[in-house]
């Protein structure tokens, strides 16, 4: 007999609604009722004597005459008791034998590859090689398993950026099901967020009777991130030998000067105790341009500053060779970041200052004409100045000073200076500036309108900067043409004509043009926050393309030269990313080459440097856990008990369905 299944039993009844008993005011409703039903009215009659044998006949069988006229009233009043005892919710107590949650959560983020893992407890004791940190936490939670009884539950959660759930079962049952999982798990390039783990082990093991949480870690995350913990006990269990020998290149960055030349500048730091010389190696656009050997200070930074480049370079990657704990942070990857090409075509004209603007946008290529030689086709922006075509263009666009009629923005009168009584007001002033990616660093203070379209804002649209009583500027994703339903054009608009305004000869101008055609076609790197940072993911997260509206294919090669092409018609969402390094996007116009583009997956995010690249582990690590010792502890063992209840609704529900055909038979009868 297993020792769970002594635990179980009944230990009695009880009421789970217990105020529900109050409804048995309704049996005494039904007698009062019964009370007061009108009696047999009064006659008098000559003689009594023809009745003393009817009247003793009845008295012979009184006691079943009356059952049968109250039966109706029997009936309803025991309807009533068994309705509100079916309100009340009678149910028996059982005790159920619970066994012991244990959630096994190991730490699945970049520091678990160092090399000081213990070959023992990762099952390689004599094979020789390298073993990680990770293989020894999977040897560790391989032995928490074997500890477990007959019933207890195991989860085993991957902890990285993010967590997830590898496997979970109920021993003895799932424990191959809870071996391989454990065995699946693989360490991902990104830092550990010890505080969603414990989030998600909080819920998994919220119904728990008796419940754990042992975390598996190398020590390396930020405990001040953690702002939960569940309530039950957490262990916390060190892997690895604790070494802090490890080099890593924290910053790599290229840009190009005012004369177009590449400079990159590269900063390789030493987390270890003692000096360390390598070879740092700088690699162009997948060729060799130089190598020299450096020696880093023990807990210090090597940096300089590498000119002399190809003008044509692209990607730069650097690296340092020397084996220490982690070989993954000695190479790094960045680009030197360049907008693409986008074909703009201004259709009227009417300053020289937006000509300018536009011409000053990296990356574009300006065509002006005029209404009468408006020409759709083979341009990516199409700006339309007091004029809209009478169909839309097969691209994105942007509307400024709407006509009255003929757009797709309805103009419903005119703001601006009128007299209001005594004094003058302008309808058209800015009152409202509201979050919008076209207002990147631009401040509107100081900015008028003297006058402006009133206009409707279209459903498709957000405002980005309003008067009182209609938007002024507003972008959005307006309903593609008939044709091209597959399509999702980016449209802005200001209703008001720019020589109208102030804005020439501001410093945001400029800013606000640049940010108006670099949203239109989703080069958001470009709006105020640097090529970089957009330029840079974390390794798995989806890449977004938005492919400019003349692309016709979508090139995307990965860092291990594989490529996969894409419809250009329609915005991609690559996902293949969890190879750190350079992917290449590069749009295709047929077969001519349109924007090309570099995005950096990088394992040591801006800011995040020493978190990851720091090997040594954290000593407040320990302060996460609960249970005392710096010694991996025996894991708790079950089993519980479990309080449930049998509740008996059903069979009383049954009765008083039958009560009910019995009084209708009975009445009918």
């Amino acid at each position: 007999m297993s020792p769970l299944s002594t635990l179980a039993g009944t230990t009695g009844m009880s009421l789970l609604s217990p105020w529900s008993l109050l409804w048995l005011l309704a049996a005494a409703a039904v007698v009062g009722l019964h009370l007061l039903k009108p009696r047999s009215r009064r006659h008098e009659v000559s003689s009594t004597w023809l009745w003393q044998g009817v009247l003793k006949e009845e008295s012979a069988r009184s006691p079943v005459q009356w059952l049968k006229r109250h039966l109706l009233l029997l009936l309803q009043v025991l309807l009533a008791v068994l309705g509100a005892l079916l309100l009340a919710r009678p149910a028996l107590n059982r005790s159920t034998p619970v066994g012991h949650t244990v959630v096994l959560a190991i730490d699945a983020s970049e520091p678990m590859l160092a090399n000081d893992g213990d070959p023992a407890v990762a099952g390689r004791g004599g094979s020789g090689g390298q073993v990680t940190r990770l293989d020894e936490a999977k040897g560790r939670a391989m032995q928490l398993l074997g500890q477990l009884r007959p019933g207890d539950r195991a989860v085993v959660m991957a902890m990285a950026d993010h967590t997830e759930v590898a496997a979970q079962g109920s021993v003895p049952g799932d424990m191959a099901a809870l071996r391989a999982g454990i065995q699946r798990i693989q360490a991902r390039p990104t830092e550990l967020n010890a505080g969603h783990a414990l989030a998600v082990a909080g819920g998994l093991t919220q119904n728990a009777r008796l419940g754990e949480v042992v975390l598996i870690t190398g020590g390396v995350m930020d405990t001040e991130r953690v702002t939960y913990r569940p309530a039950i006990a957490v262990q916390v269990m060190r892997v690895g030998r604790g070494e802090a020998d490890n080099q890593a290149i924290t910053s790599l960055a290229a840009r190009r000067d005012r004369g177009g030349e590449l400079e990159v500048f590269v900063r390789v730091r030493n987390f270890g105790a003692q000096p360390a010389t390598g070879p740092l190696r700088v690699m162009v656009d997948g060729q060799l341009s130089l190598e020299q050997p450096i020696t880093i200070p023990a807990q210090n930074s090597w940096e300089t500053v590498l000119a002399e480049f190809p003008p044509t370079a692209s990607v730069v990657q650097a690296s340092f060779g020397r084996n220490d704990l982690l070989a993954l942070d000695n190479v790094a990857t960045t680009t030197a970041a360049a907008a693409p090409t986008r074909k703009v075509l201004l259709v009227g004209a009417r300053s020289d200052q937006l000509d300018r603007a536009l011409r000053a946008v990296p990356g574009v290529e300006l065509t002006k004409t005029d209404s009468q030689g408006y020409q759709p086709g083979g341009y990516d922006v199409y700006i339309f100045e007091g004029w809209f075509p009478a169909t839309p263009p097969p691209g994105h666009w942007l509307l400024i000073d709407p006509p009255a009629r003929g757009s797709p923005i309805t103009v419903t009168g005119t703001l601006g200076r009128r007299s209001d009584g005594a004094r003058d007001v302008n309808d058209a002033k800015i009152e409202r500036v509201l979050p919008s990616p076209l207002l990147a660093g631009v401040d509107l203070t100081g900015v008028s309108v003297a006058e402006s379209k009133k206009v409707r804002l279209p459903d498709w649209a957000e405002e980005a900067v309003g008067a009182r009583e209609a938007p002024l500027a507003f972008a959005g994703y307006p309903p593609s043409p008939a044709a091209e339903t597959y399509r999702a054009y980016r449209a802005a608009v200001f209703a008001f004509d720019l020589r109208a305004t102030n804005l020439f000869g501001r410093i945001g101008f400029p800013v606000l043009v640049a940010n108006t055609v670099n949203w239109l076609t989703g080069e958001t790197s470009f709006l105020g926050r640097g090529a970089d940072a957009e330029s840079e993911l974390v390794p798995g997260s989806a890449l977004l393309v938005h492919p400019l509206p003349r692309a016709s294919r979508v090139q995307v090669e990965t860092p291990n030269r594989r490529q996969y092409s894409f419809d250009g018609n329609q915005p991609i969402r690559f996902l293949d990313t969890t190879r750190p390094g350079a992917y290449t996007v590069t749009q295709f116009s047929g077969a001519d080459v349109i924007a090309k583009r570099v995005y950096v997956a990088t394992v040591l995010p801006a800011g995040r440097e020493a978190t990851l690249a720091d090997l040594k582990p954290r000593e407040e690590v320990g302060n996460l856990s609960t249970i005392a010792g710096a010694k991996p502890q025996t894991v708790q063992l079950g089993p519980g008990v479990e309080r449930t209840f049998s509740e008996w609704w059903r069979p009383l529900g049954v009765l008083i369905i039958l009560g009910l055909l019995v009084e209708w038979w009975w009445y009918h009868r």
